[in-house]
């Protein structure tokens, strides 16, 4: 599906007949194919967690730095390409859309470079300073290494993929991303010694990963090679400077939003680690279910930052608040009706895991407190796509401060376990306060201005 044929129709006749097709369109394929990720991964945790707790909580350690990679290339680097893509798709501007192609490919290359640079150089010093030690930092270790020094696949990845997302392609995209999916059934072969390959433990998790980007990079090269889409890697676009400004307006902000909830989920991460290897993996397996929610939002937000930037990019800002809003009722709603059904019952949740009992214990009582709060999330993700594809990204870098402020409280009080869980669970209605407020003042939905 592509913006000329959905993003930019307005039905009169309807107020949200004109935003709820096209977002729901363009977000569906991105739902199933996250949606199957996810359950991928839930498989892997499950694996994992028969090499031990140790190996849970090595894991958990490195989580919140391979999300934050994950984060950058796909939420806040990626979202500054699909921004600037939709709203020079949306103006009509397709040499510009093109141009951002070429952008996209020199930031994966440098910033691919850095992040392997800077793992290789400082990650053992930072697993150590968050509590890691013994086992569990060889884990951690052993599982983050072979992602990071992998990197360059990864920002590869998400930032072609943004940009197909941005011109309002969700179809091609997916089904790259599916078709990769269908390597990291690998792991548990890495992971165990399955057949002709060696046991590796924890590290044969983190290969599987790799396995998977460098199958999804061959697919969009060739994909994007051939020009078969609305875009395409060849002559044309030449407009790359301002292209880079129109990026970097959106990844700028939304980077160090990024890393503002990174930073959050470490401190979170660092507080429950003071409770011992058993905690931790407790929260590690609990708080795999924020990692779903956060896909499916992520996916829902892929079409609510497409039809609010191309409707800006069009000079229809009416549209534009309407899609913010229809698209956040959706995720608000959905996001509670999941927090919902965990917090009613953890324990089934997590029992597929086989936990020890106090393994279980920590995880249920994380997913007590924390699944209630889970429509506030998806208010706050939903609306934080919204600024993105508005070409505004301070908004969600203010959301992201005030949840730092709240999460990091966790790891300063000194208070027991189920106030740490507390906290991180009131992180994520302090950010949705801020969005909310961002949106309901009398300007409504922040405007871009070039």
């Amino acid at each position: 599906m592509h913006l000329g044929d959905a993003a930019l129709t307005v039905n009169d006749g309807r107020r949200e007949g004109g935003v709820v097709r096209p977002i729901l369109a363009l977000s569906a394929p991105a739902v199933v194919v996250l949606g199957i990720q996810m359950l991928v991964g839930l498989a892997e945790l499950f694996f994992i967690s028969r090499l031990g707790p140790e190996a849970v909580a090595g894991v958990t350690l490195a989580t919140p730095w391979v999300l934050l990679l994950q984060g950058l290339s796909n939420g806040a680097v990626g979202s500054g390409i699909a921004s600037a893509v939709a709203r020079a798709m949306g103006g009509g501007r397709r040499d510009d859309a093109q141009a951002v192609v070429r952008v996209a490919l020199g930031l994966a290359a440098a910033l691919g470079a850095a992040c392997a640079l800077g793992h290789w150089q400082g990650g053992e010093a930072l697993f150590r300073s968050l509590g890691g030690q013994g086992e569990v930092l060889a884990c951690a270790l052993d599982y983050a290494g072979p992602i990071f020094l992998a990197s360059t696949l990864i920002w590869l990845v998400n930032l072609l993929a943004a940009a197909l997302r941005g011109s309002g392609n969700a179809v091609a995209p997916a089904a790259i991303v599916l078709a990769g999916a269908l390597v990291l059934p690998l792991s548990p072969a890495l992971i165990f010694g399955w057949g002709p390959f060696p046991r590796m433990g924890v590290m044969g998790a983190g290969l599987g990963v790799v396995a998977y980007y460098l199958l999804a990079a061959l697919a969009l090269l060739l994909y994007l090679g051939r020009g078969r889409g609305s875009l395409g890697i060849g002559p044309g676009g030449k407009r790359w400077r301002p292209m880079v400004v129109d990026v970097l307006c959106v990844t700028g902000p939304a980077t160090a939003a990024s890393l503002l909830a990174n930073l959050a989920l470490a401190m979170v991460t660092s507080a429950v680690a003071r409770f011992g290897s058993q905690a931790m993996a407790g929260y590690g397996l609990a708080s795999r279910f924020d990692l779903v929610l956060n896909a499916l939002l992520f996916a829902l937000g892929t079409g609510v930052l497409a039809v609010v930037g191309a409707s800006v990019g069009a000079g229809q800002e009416a549209r534009a608040r309407r899609a913010a809003w229809a698209g956040t009722a959706i995720g608000g709603a959905g996001a509670e009706i999941m927090g919902l059904t965990l917090a009613l019952a953890p324990e089934a949740c997590l029992a597929p895991f086989d936990p020890e009992p106090a393994v279980l214990e920590a995880g249920a009582n994380y997913l007590r407190i924390a699944g209630p709060l889970y429509g506030l999330a998806g208010v706050s993700v939903t609306l934080n796509w919204a600024a993105q594809g508005a070409g505004r990204a301070m908004l969600p870098m203010l959301a992201l401060m005030a949840r730092f402020a709240v999460a990091a409280a966790g790891e300063w009080s000194g208070w027991g376990l189920d106030a740490v869980f507390a906290l991180a669970a009131l992180s994520g209605a302090a950010a949705c306060a801020v969005m909310v407020w961002g949106f309901t003042r009398p300007a409504g939905l922040p405007r871009f201005n070039r």
